[in-house]
């Protein structure tokens, strides 16, 4: 699973970028979840390249539930929490 929008690449649009959950951690002491999410040109650039990402977000979330539940779908969750977010309205499920 991947969100895909357009991308301001410090002034230059890069249109459906491709951006991946990575990094995932979950600190149960504290019920939070650190990821990092990495942005590509495209799937592809993903697929052929991995460590050639245009740029990497650090995100925080305290997810609701217990570890059972987000340990189970932890990915989901992080892509559900970005989709709160006002930045990331209108991305499309890829």
């Amino acid at each position: 699973m991947a969100l895909q929008k357009t991308y301001d690449l410090k002034g230059l649009e890069v249109a459906n970028a491709y951006h991946v959950v990575s990094d995932v951690r979950y600190n149960k002491l504290y019920n939070n979840v650190r990821f990092e999410l990495k942005t590509y040109v495209s799937s592809g650039s993903k697929d052929n390249e991995p460590e050639d990402f245009i740029a990497a977000q650090t995100h925080t979330f305290f997810p609701t539930g217990s570890y059972d539940v987000v340990g189970n779908d932890i990915s989901s969750a992080c892509y559900t929490f970005l989709k709160t977010q006002d930045t990331w309205s209108g991305s499309v499920d890829v």
